[in-house]
Formats: structure tokens, sequence, C-alpha cells
């Protein structure tokens, strides 16, 4: 044979030759198809290596490949009969040969088409795997592998009928399977699993026939028409329908189907008559059958239905064991990646709210029986899930705990406690390990733990016992125990939080460290974050200033190495820690040693002011601000406190926002305001206590609307309180007429202008109510009477609907306060009713302010509180007479009474009492109280 050239094997229509040289002379022959176990195709490589008298040559333990025992192989090439046979292949010639085959007319297929069908199949199924394992495409696109095969097998079924001829072969059915099954579009693992199932009921309709080769007899279905064999659908072509069923979410029975397909692959195996083992063996379902069925149910959380598939393959291997012929030709022992699939199914599994530590428990319990295994030992990988379990535990921090002496007792058997144990197999936990006991700690609010598990950490490492092999901590570990402190809301979170930052630094600037532990923009972001919550904003914008004066002079400071740039969320986390400090309504002065001297302002600059400040500085260094930057802003305005001058700078900003929006576009930089931005002007103007607050807020409630969007019930309840606390004349009326307006869009028409209105909650009843407490109007009383009805039917239908008793565990403890504090403004209402209103109304204020005080004593939904004892002896001192000095000599005694029985006897409200009791029943009370006041 010369030194290069090619032969062609006639055997089958698909088969490719790969024949290696060495110094002129062939010594390895190898068949390049996967129907390797063809009884003709085993003849014809014998048959080619005879008439070749390739020198040197013998049978390799491969089924279809020859080699010798000398040098290296040089691979000259493939040959096939047709070119898509090739790894080469092309989608436009796989295309065209396709588009031409069903184009032909029923009928007028030749021969030679129809063996080229299986080539053009083979194609495909090799396309599918190439591109993009799995190759995801559209839905319905002709030119995807998966759909191409389907319509080509298709076409073959059609020429079958037209004929009354059988050419369909068990390679097209393989290869259109293995296409749909690598497909990855929803649905392609289904109709993979249908041709299965049509593959399988073809075979076993097939007449069987015995054929011997050399010492070994094959059972094959023959058909009558044709004289080669029709293959069963081999283990390769099982597990690959099976995979695809298991990783397809698209239907959640399947992965019941795959299991189904397991146990129909396992039977048909067991009910076959074939005698030998090596060919029985291609068809029996193996390691990766089971593991796909095992993935299936896993990925699902369905960690028992995986485990039950792992006993099942010990059973199995049990009776091959045994001596059991029937399972003479199975190798399904579960090995490492089997018992590690389980394991992380419980790890994944949501434990019941009865049994919380049920899941982590029955992950170590797997690994437990994998660790007493004979046949096979866990890795780091099987602890490392086990730990991840325990860290997800609900029930916190003994999971974390938990998790921590599991990593112990790898220390101890690895070495790094002191001496290994005597007999114990080798565990050296990774990085992997301790970033899961970090996890497992910052989950439960521990963030002493997670530092200390850190520290620990950084020990081992430095100590270096097993050089590189030792975990290292990380980037991600450091942020793990920056993250615990940014969530606790311990004191001096911030102070421990930004100490460990200030040690990631001084480790970044050695050499040895920096690369590892360098920290990253994720770190100073943190503890931003961390200080900002901590209500600590100056020390944040410090920090903040840091990063921006060190990454200036990144290159020409030798002594500082960690150079990061402040991103969009740096300076979005400093913007809400300003918008948090002036929560409490009022001004605020704030210190902050940067700013001593900035502007001539020193120490008394605003958090608002200076939260306009940085939102200008984004711009200065490249950071646009985004919509949150500006509502921070906005907000921190807002909570200032500053009166009317907050809401004129919250307006200016929203016009600037409004300006810049009609300027650009969003992909030039322009910020389009968001409903919280308006939402956020109208809290302001509420806020501010203007005359003209109301009708400010409902004009920017109209520019909101104009930009079609949509306000919620935050915005309204804002637009409510600017009325309620402009005190202009009418303003509770108003504020009424909003509220009746969202009242009524629970009965509005879907589609009308109405039905798009959020439904008020009992913020929006309070703040009505406290409209009409603070309003001058005569009739207050009656009109806070009917909404606190209209409140009370609320609290009816929303949140006791389902109690056939109310209690106070009815409603939440912010929803208890709300319906007690409603009660108390009406109170406040009947209490301030103008002295100049008709004796009639003050009367009728008189009896609504008993009804209810009686209502609140009585309520199962909350008690009274000091202020309801206090606003009701208001109501006896300002509304009683002289003449009715007996009746009210009563009532106080009364709610003396009651208060005492609460425990609501406060200064507050014995301030109260000495104004509305005469000195001697104020005396004689006090007496009681126990002589003191």
């Amino acid at each position: 044979m010369a030194a290069a050239g090619s032969c062609i094997l006639s055997c089958c229509a698909t088969v490719a030759i790969r024949i290696n040289f060495r110094g002129g002379r062939c010594h390895r022959v190898q068949c390049i198809s996967s129907f390797a176990l063809c009884p003709s195709l085993i003849e014809s490589r014998d048959t080619f290596a005879r008439n070749h008298r390739c020198h040197g040559i013998r049978p390799s333990s491969s089924i279809s490949t020859f080699a010798d025992d000398s040098g290296d192989t040089k691979d000259i090439g493939r040959v096939s009969f047709h070119p898509l046979a090739s790894t080469d292949v092309s989608i436009d010639r796989a295309k065209k040969l396709t588009q031409t085959i069903i184009a032909t007319p029923p009928g007028k297929l030749e021969a030679s088409s129809v063996g080229a069908v299986e080539s053009c199949l083979e194609g495909w199924s090799r396309l599918a795997l190439a591109r993009n394992k799995p190759h995801v495409a559209a839905q319905g696109d002709s030119s995807e592998p998966g759909n191409s095969a389907l319509r080509l097998l298709n076409r073959i079924k059609i020429e079958e009928e037209t004929i009354g001829r059988m050419l369909l072969t068990g390679k097209m059915f393989e290869y259109a399977i293995n296409a749909l099954s690598v497909s990855g579009r929803d649905g392609s693992a289904h109709q993979a699993g249908n041709l299965l199932e049509e593959y399988l009921n073809l075979y076993l309709a097939l007449p069987e026939m015995e054929v011997r080769r050399g010492k070994h007899t094959y059972t094959i279905r023959r058909r009558k028409e044709q004289r080669h064999s029709f293959s069963p659908p081999n283990t390769i072509v099982w597990s690959s329908v099976m995979n695809a069923l298991a990783k397809d979410n698209s239907d959640p029975m399947n992965a019941q189907k795959a299991e189904d397909f397991l146990r129909k692959m396992l039977r048909t195996c067991l009910e076959t008559n074939e005698k030998n083992d090596r060919v029985k063996m291609a068809i029996a379902p193996n390691v990766q059958s089971f593991s796909a069925v095992i993935n299936g149910w896993s990925l699902r959380g369905e960690a028992e239905r995986a485990e039950a598939v792992l006993d099942w393959m010990e059973e199995i291997e049990f009776k091959k064991e045994r001596g059991d012929s029937g399972y003479r030709a199975f190798s399904v022992r579960p090995n490492e990646h089997i018992f590690n699939t389980c394991i992380s199914a419980w790890s994944r599994s949501k434990p019941p709210r009865n049994n919380p530590e049920s899941s982590a428990r029955n992950a170590e319990r797997v690994l437990k029986r994998m660790d007493d295994s004979c046949h096979v030992s866990p890795n780091v990988f099987s602890f490392a899930t086990v730990l991840s379990a325990w860290a997800a535990c609900p029930l916190q921090p003994t999971g974390a705990r938990r998790a921590e002496e599991i990593l112990s007792r790898m220390e101890r058997e690895a070495g790094l406690s002191g001496s290994a144990s005597k007999g114990m197999r080798y565990f050296l936990p990774n990085t992997v390990c301790y970033n899961t006991v970090l996890l497992g700690y910052a989950n439960a609010g521990d963030p002493e733990a997670t530092e200390r598990i850190l520290h620990h950490m950084i020990t081992l490492h430095s100590e270096g016992k097993f050089g590189d092999r030792t975990a290292k901590p990380e980037i991600a570990s450091f942020n793990t125990c920056l993250r615990a402190w940014a969530k606790s809301r311990k004191s001096g979170a911030a102070a421990r939080a930004l100490a460990l930052l200030r040690e990631m630094e001084t480790l970044a600037s050695s050499n040895a460290q920096k690369s590892v532990i360098c920290p990253d923009v994720v770190s100073y972001n943190t503890v931003l974050d961390c200080l900002a919550r901590s209500s600590a904003a100056e020390k944040a914008e410090e920090l903040l200033l840091r990063m921006e004066s060190f990454y200036k002079s990144k290159g020409r400071n030798d002594e500082y190495t960690v150079a990061v740039k402040p991103d969009l969320i740096s300076y979005n986390t400093v913007l809400s820690g300003f918008s948090r400090c002036g929560s409490r309504n009022k001004p605020r002065r704030q210190h902050n040693s940067l700013h001593a001297d900035e502007g001539g302002l020193g120490n008394r600059v605003e958090p608002a002011e200076r939260a306009e400040s940085l939102l200008r500085r984004m711009k200065a260094t490249k950071v646009n601000p985004d919509v949150v930057s500006y509502n921070a802003c906005i907000t921190a305005w807002s909570r200032s406190g500053l009166g009317e001058r907050a809401s004129e700078r919250a307006e200016a900003i929203l016009r600037e926002m409004e300006e810049s929006s009609r300027r650009g576009s969003p992909e030039g930089g322009a910020v389009l305001p968001d409903a919280i931005s308006y939402s956020a002007v109208i809290d302001a103007h509420a806020r501010s206590g203007a005359p003209d607050a109301g009708q400010k807020a409902e004009t920017v409630l109209q520019r909101m609307e104009s930009r079609s969007m949509e306000a919620n019930i935050f915005t309204y309840n804002s637009l409510m309180n600017a009325w309620a606390k402009s005190g202009a004349p009418g303003a509770a009326k108003r504020a009424e007429s909003i509220l009746i307006r969202l009242e009524q869009s629970r009965d509005g028409r879907k589609g009308s202008t109405i039905s798009r209105l959020p439904r008020p909650n009992l913020i929006s009843y309070c703040t009505v109510l406290n409209a009409w407490a603070h309003s001058r109007d005569k009739e207050k009383a009656m009109s806070s009477k009917h909404v606190l009805g209209r409140m009370m039917n609320l609290v009816e239908r929303q949140y006791c609907a389902k109690e056939e008793k109310w209690s106070r565990q009815s409603l939440s403890k912010q929803a208890s306060e709300q319906v007690r504090d409603a009660h108390n403004m009406v109170l406040g209402a009947c209490a301030y009713t103008p002295s100049d209103a008709p004796p009639e109304i003050r009367l009728d204020a008189f009896r609504i302010a008993e009804e209810t005080y009686k209502d609140a004593h009585r309520s199962l939904l909350f008690r009274p509180n000091q202020f309801t004892y206090t606003t009701f002896l208001l109501v006896c001192h300002h509304l009683m007479g002289r003449n009715e000095s007996q009746r009210k000599e009563e009532l106080i005694r009364q709610v003396f009474r009651d208060g005492v029985a609460s425990e609501c006897v406060t200064p507050v409200v014995l301030k109260q009492l000495r104004k509305a009791a005469s000195p001697e029943l104020f005396q004689e009370l006090s007496q009681g109280l126990g002589g003191g006041i």
C-alpha cells in the first residue's frame, strides 16, 4: 500500500475508513461508524484486512479498530459514500439534500436516494452535536437539526406507505433521535421519546433469526423485504433520550417519563432472546442511563425519587453478584457521580416546615452511606454539597454550626488539626468548603462567627502545611464576611466592616496576597451599604472620596496599590444613605471632618445638600446618574424637614429630569422620571406644611398622569397627606374626596379610568382621619365617624373575613396599631370640635367620642394606649359643661380605672387628668395610684 492513499469499504451506506500509515506501511485501520456491532461490518473489516495484507496489524480492543504495537500514528483522512458523513459537514449542503428528498413526489425516490437519507440523517445528528451543545433554535426553525431530521424521517414513512415496502433502518432512527435529543428546543425531548417508542415497537414487531459468526451466534431482527438486519435501540440511544427528558423543564412530568423509559429499557433487555453477553451489553442500561434519571429527579428537587433509583442500581448489582444469569450483562455499580447527584438532590429539596433539618440530614446520610460503601469513596465535592445543604438549612444557626462541625472533621482527617486519624481517608477541604460555611453563618446573621472562620482560613493558608493544596482565601470569602456585617443590625457593625476592609487593603499591598484578596468594587460597595444603613452617611461619603482619590492617583502612588473606580452602585448607595438621614422630618446637622471648610458651610451642611452635591459630582467622574440617583436625592430633600425650601429643591430636580428626557434619549444619557420620582416630590410637598401644598401636589400628579404613568397608593396617600397638613380651608373634604375616588375603584368597570386607581389601605383612612382631626370644620366629628366606619369595613373584608371570631392575631402588629390610631384620631376630632359650634353638634361630638372610646376599650383587634385615655379625658374636659359635673366625675373615674387596668397611666395621662378633674378628685385618684405624682 502506498504512503498516501484511500480505500473505500462498501459494506454499509455510511461507513468511513480512517487509514493510518507509519513509514509507508499501514498499521491502523479504523471503521468510523457508530453501528459497530453490525455483524456484516465486522466481517467486512476482517475481509479488508486480509485482502490488503496489512503487515503488523492486529485486532484492537475496540470492535471496529485495528492497530499495531509501534510508534505514532498519522491520520490521512476519511472516506465515505456521502460527504455528509464527514465531521466537517456543511449545514447548507444538508439543507439542500433534505429539501431535494422532501420535494421528491411520493413513490419517486430511487434506491440510491433512500440510501443517502441515512447519510443525511447522520449529518444532521453531527450538526446538532457541533452547534452549541445543546443547540437552541427558534421553535419551528426548518434549519434546526432536530426538525430537519424529523421531517426527513417522516418523508421516508410516506415513501413506505406509497410503495408498500419498508425502507426505515435502525440507523435512521438513531440519528434522528440523537438530533432531537441534543436540540434543546421545548418539546424536542418529548419528540425524541415518541420516536424511540416507535423505533422499539417496530423492532419488536419484526421476525427473529440467528446468524453465526465464528464462535458466536447473534440473534437479529430481519425484514422479509430486505437482507440486512434491524438492530435494537442501543444504550446510547436510550441514554440520550433520558438525558434530554431530564434536562427539559417544559413538562414537569419529564423526569417520570425518563424513569419509565429506563424501566422499559431494562425490561426489553431482560426479555430479549440474545444469548451473547457482548451484544446484550449494547442494549442494556449502564451507569449513564441511571445517572440521567437521577439527575432529572435531582433538578426537580425530588430527592426521594432520586435515591430510590440509587437503591434500584444497588439491587441490580446485588442480583448480578449473586449469579443471576439475567443480569450478567449489566454494569450499573453506582460511582461517585451517582452518589454526589443524590446528595445534591437532597441539598436542593425544600424541607417541610415541621422538620426544617430533614433535607440536610438526608444529604449527610447519603454521604455516610457513600463512605461506608466498599466500592466508592466520597470526594471533596461530596462534602462540599453536604456543607451547602446545612448552610441553606432554614433552621439557623443550627445548620451553620453543623456545617462547621463537618468542616472540622475534614480538617482532622486531612491532618490540618494535628496528625491525621489512623485509617481515615484523606479529605483536604478546599476554598469552596470554607466559603460555604462562611455563607451559612452569614445567612444565619452571625457576623462574628463568619469573621472567625475567615481568619481561621487565613491562618491555615499562612502556615502552608500542604503548600498550594491548602485552601486559599478568595475575594469572595472576604466579601461574604463583609456582607454578613452589612446585614447585621448589631451596634458597631459598620466599624467592623470598615476594619475588615482595611485588613484587605493591607494584605493586598503585600505582593504575596495581592492577586488573591485585592478588594474589588463589590467589597467597597458592601461596606458603603453597611455605613449607609448605620446612619453613617458621612463615613460612607468619606470612603467614596478615598476611592475616587486613589483611583485618580493610580500608578503615581506606590505606597497604595489598591485602586478601584467607584461605579454607579457606589454613588447610589451613598445617596441612599443621605436620604435616610433626614427621616425625622426636621433639620439635622451632620458632622464630617472632610467637609469642615467646604464651601464655607463647615459642619452645617445638610444631608440633602450634600446628596445634591454628590449628584453633580457624579457627572464629573464620568459616571452618569440614573433614575435611582435622582430619586434618592429627591427623597433626601423630602425627608430633610426644611419645609418649603425642601419642596422647592425637590421640584427643581424633577423638572431637571423632565427637561433631560425631552432633550435626549435614555441611550444618550437622558434620565426619565418614573412614578417614584413624582411620588417623592408629592411627599416633599406634603412634608412642607405649606398652605398651598395640596394644590402643588395635585399639579405634580397631573404632570405624572400626562406621561401615562399610573400612580400607586403611596402617591395618593402622599397627596391626601399634603392636603391634611396644609391647613387650608376645605382641605379635609378634599382629602376625603380623593379617598372616595379610591374606594370607588373597587367597583369600577374594567377598562374605565377609575378602575385603574389603586385600592385604599389603612394608611389612606388614617391620613384622612388626621386631616379631619386638624380641620376647623364644625361637623368634623361626624365626618370622622363615617370614615372610621368605612375603615372597619375594609378591616373586616380584607383582614378578618376568614375568621369567625376576631382576635389580635387577626391583624399584623402594624395594622393593629393603625386601627388603634384611627380610633384615637376620631377621639381627637371630637375633642377639638370648635367651641362656636351649635350645642347639638357638640353634643353629637361627645356621643361619638363616648361610643368610640367604648369600641376601642372592647376591641379584640388592638389594645388602647396612653393616648386613647389622654384624648378621651380631653373630650371630657372640652365638651362637658359645669352642669354635668357628677357625670363627668363618673366618666373620669371610669377612664382612670381602665387606664390602671391596662397599665397605661403615664405622666401624659396624669397631666391631662389634672386638667380634666377637680383638685379633690385628682388628689383622691392619685392617692389610690400610690400617693406620688
